[in-house]
This record gives structure tokens, C-alpha cells and sequence, in this order.
């Protein structure tokens, strides 16, 4: 665990567990487009459970007790199905699929296990996207001796960083956090995580 990842970890342990799940969710949804986009080149996969996931995870938020464990394991039952293996698949589409997939995995695991590691999972899965992105972006070496530089340097990384820190502080300012349309407009991103335009894919 790198020195942001430490202190995007304290910065969540300081937040209330709706919050953590709420900073979660709207994480996995900025994944969760390129796995759309693996399912379209492939022709395999499961969007729709994913999509489902994400939902579950909002009604949990809006009204925990509507939503029993037997629910949560068997969504992450399904996941698991629909994740797929990148051995079998294009490595980079592959993988960014494979992180959107486990970052929605990992999202459900912390509503049964309330373990800060499961939500640091999703911030890994997430800079692990980038870390591929840019380096597919700007064609490194993976022999190149400056290559972690790079990409600790890159706007997209610095972008996504600073766009997590943000995130963290607004969840931090509600007093209590009340899932509503409105509030999702603000909170949500716009765009996902890394735009796959950039990529010769």
C-alpha cells in the first residue's frame, strides 16, 4: 500500500459506514462502464448482474433492512460468475473488465464483513485501471527504469486522485447521509474512470 492509498484509507475510516459505502458504489459505477465495453467486443459477460449489483448496493443504502445477507451472497454469487478471467480474454479490456467486476464484488463483500480492506480493494482495483491505461496510452517499456515516475506523474492519475480525495470530503460534510436522486446528481461523475477513445483497442 503506496503513501495516497495510506491516507485514502484513514481518510475512510474517519467516515460513518454509509459513507464508506456510498464513496464505494459511486467508485464501482465509474468501473463499471468498461465492462460494458469488454462485454460488447467479446460477446461474454453478464452487464445486466453487474447493473444489479450496483442497484442492490443503493437499496442497502436507502434501507438495510430490506436487504438480507442471503441477498448480498447471492448477488455476489452472481458477480462472481460474471467475472471474467483474463487469460481467457484480451489482457487490457480483460482486465479493466475484471477490475470493474471485482470493485462491485468487493462493495458487497464489506456490507457482510464491515472490513475497511474490502472498500481498499475497489481503490486499488480502480488505480490498477489507470496504472494499465496510461501505460497501453503512452506505449511504455515495462524494461523502462522510469516507468513508475511516469505514471505517478500522468494527469489521468493525478486527476483520479485528486477526484477521490474530493469525493471522501464531500461524504465527510453530510451530517446525515440520505441517499436521494439530487444528492447522487452531485456526487456522481460524469464520465468513467479512463476513456477507452484513447486506446487502440
Amino acid at each position: 500500500m503506496n503513501s495516497f492509498e495510506v491516507g485514502i484509507k484513514n481518510r475512510l475510516l474517519s467516515l460513518p459506514e454509509k459513507g464508506r459505502i456510498l464513496f464505494s458504489i459511486l467508485t464501482c459505477e465509474k468501473l463499471y462502464p468498461h465492462y460494458v465495453a469488454f462485454e460488447r467486443k467479446y460477446g461474454w459477460g453478464n452487464s445486466e448482474i453487474l447493473a444489479s449489483g450496483i442497484s442492490l448496493v443503493y437499496e442497502y443504502l436507502i434501507n438495510r433492512d430490506i436487504i438480507s445477507k442471503e441477498d448480498i451472497q447471492n448477488m455476489i454469487s452472481e458477480i462472481d460468475l460474471a467475472t471474467p478471467d483474463t487469460e481467457d480474454f484480451g489482457e487490457l479490456l480483460g482486465s479493466f473488465a475484471l477490475n470493474a467486476a471485482t470493485a462491485i464484488y468487493s462493495t458487497l463483500q464489506y456490507l457482510l464483513t464491515g472490513n475497511i480492506n474490502d472498500i481498499m480493494d475497489v481503490v486499488v482495483y480502480t488505480f490498477d485501471t489507470i496504472d494499465l491505461f496510461i501505460q497501453e496510452k503512452e506505449n511504455m517499456s515495462t524494461l523502462d527504469p522510469s516507468r513508475e515516475i511516469q505514471i505517478e506523474n500522468d494527469g489521468f492519475m493525478i486527476a483520479e486522485r485528486e477526484k477521490e480525495t474530493d469525493l471522501i470530503h464531500l461524504i465527510s460534510k453530510m451530517d446525515n447521509i440520505v441517499i436521494t436522486d439530487s444528492l447522487l446528481d452531485t456526487l456522481r461523475s460524469d464520465s468513467p474512470i479512463i476513456d477507452l477513445s484513447l486506446l487502440n483497442l
